[in-house]
């Protein structure tokens, strides 16, 4: 609980230090904060086992473990934002705050205990995600983007306020225990399957599970990378942890009423994302076709994980976000210099700079699933799950798609490997986006090689 009300109070914080001029401080202090918030949580909560406010917010080891998580991404991300935003340097305390407010509606949506703390998480997550995706006036895209956005968004929060309801109106409680243990007894009924059903898809369109995915590509690539990045990093862990708990804890009993539906999400996800992919020349629309992807991955690892044990979700999702952080230092730097991030423009980086061309390099690997790296470790274990599950056509189609998608990840390396003629026009990239994308890699690197301390964590 503490760990919301710290990171609310910095929202709320950022905007005074821009009333006091220090706009410069706002970043460092902000991912400092961030970053402290992290340890003191799991510091205070890591063996507590308890709830909040009438059992509003639930604090357990898998929300100090998937809040850490958020709070040490968003610190990242934050880091960048003095030099992405450097040009509107006057309202970076508008985007980092707006940022904060993003990361405590994800929060909540991994800590709630109570369906009404879950809807008030989505929609504070969701309302600050509107603005971030509009926020560039000057582009089309990003104007484009950030209606799409709000327009789908605002159609599924209708999706999962009448599934609560119905939820609500069977069971007669908003507690997510109290409805597992009213479920026990209670016979799957009409109301109760499209409660179920509607809110499964409201969470499932903000984790870009198909057929709710449309949005992604177009949002993803229109909103400012920054915030491109944020979205297919933090928002999409926030998803899948309010997901997890939904289907462990809310639906447990009657989980297998849904699988169905939810193998047949997967499959098609996994199709329209690779094949989807393949056709892309931009980067940022390629990592939209890839989060796509990785999305089936993670739903693939609740789905075969018998609701036991979420090991394998968080050391997928850690995997992927870190990689996601490392690649987007990249592209940001890129899209700067280059005033691109068309797959040409990263032509000649390896040769002129090293060290983020090799950052990019190895975050790619690991998303394509190359081993040692977090990512093939993630979906090996994934596999394994979905194979002991009794899922093997499911791990063959995962398998098949993930060797197609290898072609549109290594667009980019390749591009990176040929030499260009002349000035390349690659500047000296930023200090602090250099450390962040190695400070991501380093990761990734350590959770290939020493897994077992990360998914011994539950």
């Amino acid at each position: 609980m503490g760990t919301i009300i710290i990171t609310t109070i910095l929202g709320l914080l950022v905007m005074v230090l821009d009333m006091l001029k220090m706009r410069k401080v706002i970043p460092l202090f902000s991912s400092i904060v961030l970053l402290g918030t992290s340890i003191f949580n799991v510091y205070s909560y890591w063996n507590i086992d308890t709830t909040f406010y009438h059992g509003m917010i639930a604090i357990d080891r898998f929300s100090v473990v998937f809040s850490s998580l958020l709070l040490v991404i968003s610190a990242l991300l934050i880091l960048l934002s003095g030099k992405f935003f450097e040009r509107e340097a006057d309202k970076i305390s508008d985007y980092v705050a707006l940022m904060v407010f993003t990361l405590v509606g994800g929060l909540l949506m991994v800590s709630y205990g109570n369906m009404a703390t879950l809807f008030v998480g989505v929609e504070i997550l969701s309302m600050s995600l509107y603005v971030l995706a509009a926020s560039n006036r000057k582009s089309l895209a990003s104007n484009e983007a950030g209606l799409k956005y709000f327009l789908m968004g605002a159609f599924m929060t209708g999706f999962l306020l009448f599934g609560i309801t119905l939820l609500y109106g069977v069971t007669g409680s908003f507690d997510i225990y109290e409805i597992q243990a009213t479920l026990i007894l209670k016979e799957l009924d009409t109301f109760l399957v499209i409660g179920l059903l509607f809110l499964s898809i409201a969470l499932l369109f903000k984790a870009s599970i198909a057929p709710f995915h449309f949005w992604a590509p177009d949002v993803y690539t229109g909103a400012p990378s920054l915030v491109t990045a944020f979205m297919i990093t933090v928002v999409k862990v926030a998803a899948f942890g309010a997901l997890y708990k939904l289907f462990a804890i809310v639906f447990l009993i009657k989980i297998h009423y849904l699988e169905p539906v939810l193998v047949f999400f997967i499959i098609l996800t996994l199709l329209i994302s690779n094949f989807s992919g393949l056709l892309q020349t931009s980067l940022k629309r390629i990592l939209a076709f890839s989060g796509i992807s990785h999305a089936a991955f993670l739903l693939l690892a609740i789905v075969s994980s018998n609701f036991d044990s979420p090991s394998t979700l968080f050391y997928y999702s850690a995997g992927y976000v870190f990689a996601n952080v490392a690649a987007f230092s990249v592209i940001i730097y890129v899209s700067h210099v280059k005033g691109s991030d068309h797959v040409d423009a990263f032509r000649g980086l390896l040769y002129v700079r090293p060290g983020m061309a090799i950052a990019m390099i190895i975050a790619i690997l690991s998303m394509a699933g190359i081993p040692p790296l977090a990512g093939f470790i993630g979906k090996y274990l994934v596999l394994l799950d979905t194979v002991q599950a009794q899922y093997t056509y499911l791990a063959i189609i995962a398998i098949l798609m993930s060797v197609i998608a290898i072609y549109y990840y290594f667009k980019v390396i390749i591009s990176m490997t040929k030499k260009v003629e002349g000035d390349s026009g690659f500047t000296c990239p930023p200090v602090i986006y250099t450390i962040v994308a190695w400070v991501s890699v380093i990761v990734v690197i350590v959770l290939g090689v020493a897994p077992k301390y990360f998914l011994g964590l539950f």
